[in-house]
């Protein structure tokens, strides 16, 4: 059983309800899907934005990647047209780079950030690629106490040009706020941004290139529209280099040998997803195998014993695999199972150390086994392989 490697994501917003966030202004949360995924924060951009309510996840100069879905309605008609995205840290430009305002800068057209007394402005974008239509943006810091002139900037999934400079980044405070500067409502240039906010995602690392591909594309799929979260589950199977998870319908599996560019190809239930171009590593995807055996209910007995009910075809025999990850292939098989009263109770329990129940005619069993939790979070049941 595959143990992923560890998460680096630090915060995840799903931004699909107002819960943690204290709201400014006209700010709202959408109704009726007008996300990217589900719902989204919306702003005017008239003294509009969203305290997050936590501390700002990453601080001083360390490595970060900074991620969101953003769809501008239009750009600020103030003079250098910039719309913060989301803003962290502490406005100061003496000594500078404590603040880290992930921005739209429609003027010069590119992403860019703002560290306070310097900033990494990205061109060569229009402001019909920045406007009227969901985009995502991602900004990193690829290496530790680095400048304004080391950040990357990405637009739907590609590399964007950028300025250099020399200021260092050292991002202070506890300020997350979204769609307005980490300047402040009170100063100049707020900066606020006319749209609608989806998915924000930091982590304590910077993604690569290549990974950054493929989250724009697992994101944009019709098939997948996978989050950020989702993303980050394929992400440390990937980093743990072996083992399955699942996904909703699809079952993921870490492979090498992979050609072709970064990113997402194929469909209709059938995925490769390289995360790792130069490596040729990354993940297939392929719709799960349905088990025709359903769980109907759960019932604690005591001392670690639980009581199951589960419907499938009739005379059918049926195993459970235990998993505390999302990997079920082929996970642990759970032995030792028992019926509370085997002259009434359906199925019949059976197969090497008692680990499979046949479900009688009617295709209904009933069956007990002893787990340290339960297995309504880490037990499945599937026909005998």
């Amino acid at each position: 059983m595959a143990i992923p490697a560890e998460s680096a994501l630090l915060a995840h917003l799903s931004l699909d309800t107002p819960d943690g966030l204290t709201l400014n202004g006209d700010a709202a949360i959408t109704t009726g899907g007008l996300g990217k995924f589900g719902e989204a924060l919306t702003l005017d951009g008239t003294g509009d934005w969203a305290d997050v309510g936590a501390d700002n996840p990453v601080t001083g100069g360390a490595m970060r990647t900074v991620s969101a879905w953003v769809f501008q309605v239009a750009p600020p008609t103030v003079t250098n047209k910039v719309a913060t995205v989301i803003g962290i840290g502490t406005n100061s430009t003496t000594p500078g780079g404590q603040k880290w305002d992930f921005e739209i800068d429609n003027a010069l057209g590119g992403i860019e950030i703002g560290g306070g007394g310097g900033r990494n402005a990205g061109t060569g974008l229009t402001e019909a690629e920045l406007t009227g239509s969901w985009i995502l943006l991602i900004s990193t810091l690829p290496v530790a106490s680095g400048t304004v002139g080391d950040v990357k900037t990405y637009w739907n999934g590609a590399l964007t040009n950028a300025t250099t400079g020399t200021k260092v980044i050292d991002t202070v405070g506890t300020k997350f706020d979204l769609g307005i500067s980490a300047n402040g409502p009170l100063a100049s240039q707020p900066q606020y941004l006319n749209g609608r906010i989806d998915d924000v995602a930091i982590w304590n690392e910077a993604l690569s290139t290549d990974e950054i591909k493929g989250l724009y594309d697992v994101g944009n799929s019709s098939e997948l529209a996978y989050t950020a979260s989702n993303f980050d589950q394929l992400k440390q199977l990937h980093d743990a280099a072996s083992g399955s998870a699942t996904l909703g319908s699809v079952e993921w599996t870490y492979a090498t040998g992979l050609t072709g560019p970064a990113g997402l190809t194929g469909g209709s239930g059938s995925f490769t997803l390289v995360l790792d171009a130069t490596a040729g590593t990354g993940l297939t995807g392929a719709l799960a195998v349905e088990q025709p055996f359903t769980i109907t209910s759960i019932a604690a007995v005591g001392g670690g014993v639980w009581e199951l009910t589960l419907i499938g075809p009739a005379g059918v025999t049926c195993e459970f695999r235990s998993s505390t990850t999302l990997t079920f292939t082929p996970g642990t098989l759970v032995e030792n199972l028992t019926q509370g009263n085997p002259s009434s109770d359906p199925g019949t329990i059976g197969g090497p150390n008692n680990s499979q129940v046949a479900a009688n005619v009617s295709g209904n069993a009933t069956v007990r086994m002893t787990l340290a939790g339960s297995p309504s979070d880490f037990v499945r049941a599937q026909t005998v392989p």
